[in-house]
């Protein structure tokens, strides 16, 4: 049925409103549209009513033509909301980004609104604002508009917003995929590359399609990102192998990082053939790689620089390009593993502490490595050379390795280095952090042979075992994603050959943290020790939770300044608070500041009624005459207010 007459009169009856209902029996257009929807009349009742309404509005005696104009137009507005589609040619696709979240979050406009403007616009205040509606509202990130700003705030001119937008949609699963390739520049700059390293943490392979399809456009830093993201698929070596052919510059760089990372004869026989002619830059490119054949190779080379100084009649002086070379060939030892490199290990730990290095004309020179850690150093000993000890690099590269890819030979090292010390006796404390390192990640309860330790003679209690202890377990924390202890650290100081900063691993230990091992480690009553407790805090744990808040309140009564283990007695969701405002207060001997009071309450564990009770005794002491304020104005009325507030639980 045609009813385009009906759109004709309902325009003419709107225009009737603007002319005014005084015209409306002397308007000849209207007249014309109501013989043209005359016909539809018999079509149906609603029509006939619209048919009588124009009528009576055409007719001179018709009172509250107003009224009738409006319900005239409004009863044709309603029946072509009715009747209208809206159609357009082709053929039905499915929509992009199913999936990409929730349709939407059960939140007001105004919330989402708020916190979408916060994660696209710069200026004071929005960062913190996207923070904390993230730790309060978690719920809102699953809204699909939410998602959708997220993406395009990892171009925001606020770097760190965009760098932390960009962990969290790496928490993301392959849903996100889509609106990180919607929009995609091949020559865009950073916001671009981010979104690389996001879809790459979400699943690489399944976006390595993509990768391929946009590499012959993206220019700049997105090509050198696409050129090492190839690194996850086998099938990519070919063209990464064409690619240090053919790509100059930080791109070419890309291509040999990402074959370092593919198990491939031909990436072999290419870092083979580039050792010969460029033997830094070959080592250079290994340092993050984690293959079997990059293992042997760089135990391989090691070898054969180490040999010189391992004979009988050891090499004197190294000259400055031996000297590099060997600085980055150290770096790239962690994150291998196998009977090569645990022999590399052993033949470093055996040489002299001192290797000669020709001086050139500085008074001290730092070969650093890839990862910008300096792994030799030295003096001018006033003879133009220079002095480099293995002392330090060796062991800190053993911890390095332990951490980045543990296995049953590296620990076993570990352990055997410290027990033989190596030629001399007094290197044996050189590795004691690594052996307890490898004491919790081997699978053997380490409890025992730990108090043999704390119990022999090679240490002076505190002075030397404490802090070397706390390097051992350095990185031991409770993981809430894994809910698993695990032992993490970061490679180097330098970004990854992907942009990002340098990677984190996370080893599961395998030791039981809760029961003997933290006895022991309580019993050290160092603050050092006691921070790696305080990492290894288990919300989840009642009992962990009981027995750790015991030790830190005890610890935090004799603390001039306990803000750490108030912070960890409230991780552990510790009830009492006794005495440790009045400690703090008292053992200070100083005026304070009332804001500083205040402050402190808030640090408190407990609920409201404990902290009420405890500040009563700080104000108890105040009105003694043993606690001063700096503040002018009534130290009483101010004292008072915020009790009452503490009360009523409003502060």
């Amino acid at each position: 049925m045609d009813i385009s007459p009906l759109y004709e009169l309902r325009a003419r009856l709107r225009a009737s409103m603007i002319a005014g209902t005084g015209l409306l029996a002397e308007d000849f257009r209207l007249r014309r549209a109501a013989e043209a929807f005359a016909p539809l009349e018999q079509a149906a009742p609603v029509f006939a009513k619209i048919g009588q309404l124009t009528g009576m509005l055409l007719s001179p005696d018709a009172e509250k033509k107003e009224e009738l104009l409006l319900d005239a137009i409004t009863l044709a507005d309603a029946v072509l909301c009715t009747q209208g589609t809206v159609a357009v040619d082709g053929e039905v696709e499915p929509v992009a980004g199913s999936g990409w979240g929730s349709v939407v979050t059960n939140a007001p406009y105004s919330v989402v609104k708020t916190l979408t403007d916060s994660l696209l616009n710069s200026g004071s205040g929005h960062y913190g604002y996207v923070l904390d509606t993230r730790r309060d509202r978690p719920e809102l990130f699953r809204d699909y508009r939410i998602k959708e700003a997220m993406v395009r705030a990892l171009g925001a001119s606020y770097g760190e917003l965009a760098d932390t937008v960009a962990e969290w949609l790496k928490e993301e699963d392959a849903s996100i995929l889509p609106l990180l390739r919607k929009g995609f520049d091949p020559k865009g700059k950073k916001e671009m590359v981010r979104r690389i390293h996001v879809m790459m943490a979400v699943d690489g392979e399944a976006s390595n399609e993509f990768f391929v399809k946009i590499l012959p456009e993206a220019e700049k830093e997105v090509r050198q990102a696409l050129v090492f993201a190839l690194r996850r698929r086998p099938e990519n070596a070919d063209l990464l192998l064409e690619l240090t052919k053919t790509e100059k510059g930080n791109a070419r760089k890309a291509a040999y990082y990402a074959l370092a990372y593919m198990e491939d004869g031909k990436a072999e026989a290419v870092f083979g053939e580039l050792y010969k002619k460029k033997p830094v830059d070959a080592m250079h490119y290994l340092v993050y790689a984690e293959t079997e054949w990059a293992s042997r190779f760089v135990a391989e080379k090691l070898k054969e620089q180490l040999l010189p100084w391992a004979g009988e009649r050891p090499e004197t002086v190294m000259t400055k390009e031996q000297g590099i070379l060997l600085g980055e060939s150290l770096a790239a030892l962690p994150g291998k593993s196998g009977k090569e490199i645990c022999g590399v290990f052993r033949m470093a730990a055996d040489l002299e502490d001192c290797m000669k290095y020709v001086y050139e004309d500085k008074k001290t020179v730092f070969v650093a490595n890839a990862v910008g850690e300096t792994v030799m150093a030295g003096r001018n000993t006033g003879n133009r050379e220079l002095t480099f000890t293995f002392r330090v690099s060796i062991p800190y590269l053993l911890h390095q390795a332990l951490h980045c890819r543990p296995d049953a030979e590296l620990c076993a090292l570990a352990v055997e280095l410290y027990e033989a010390g190596g030629r001399r006796q007094g290197r044996r404390k050189d590795y004691f952090p690594m052996a307890v390192a490898a004491r919790l990640l081997d699978g053997e309860d380490c409890c025992d042979w730990l108090e043999k330790q704390l119990k022999g003679k090679l240490f002076r209690p505190d002075k030397e075992l404490y802090p070397l202890l706390a390097r051992g377990i350095d990185g031991l924390r409770y993981d809430e994603r894994e809910n698993a202890y695990v032992l993490c650290v970061k490679r180097g100081r330098r970004t990854h050959p992907s942009g990002e900063p340098a990677p984190e691993y996370r080893q599961p230990v395998k030791q039981d943290i809760t029961g003997h091992f933290t006895d022991i480690l309580m019993r050290c009553q160092d603050a050092d020790i006691d921070r790696v407790l305080m990492d290894c805090v288990n919300p989840g744990d009642g009992a962990y939770c009981r027995k750790l808040g015991d030790y830190f309140y005890g610890r935090a009564r004799k603390t001039a300044v306990p803000r750490d283990y108030l912070l960890a007695l409230k991780r552990c969701g510790y009830p009492k608070c006794e005495g440790l405002a009045v400690g703090y207060v008292t053992g200070q001997n100083r005026p304070f500041y009332f804001s500083e009071l205040s402050a402190f309450a808030a640090l408190l564990p407990g609920d409201g009624a404990a902290v009420y009770e405890e500040m009563q005794r700080v104000y108890d002491f105040y009105k003694q005459g043993r606690l001063r304020l700096r503040d002018s104005g009534s130290g009483e009325e101010r004292f008072s207010d915020f009790l009452e507030e503490l009360k009523k639980g409003t502060v």
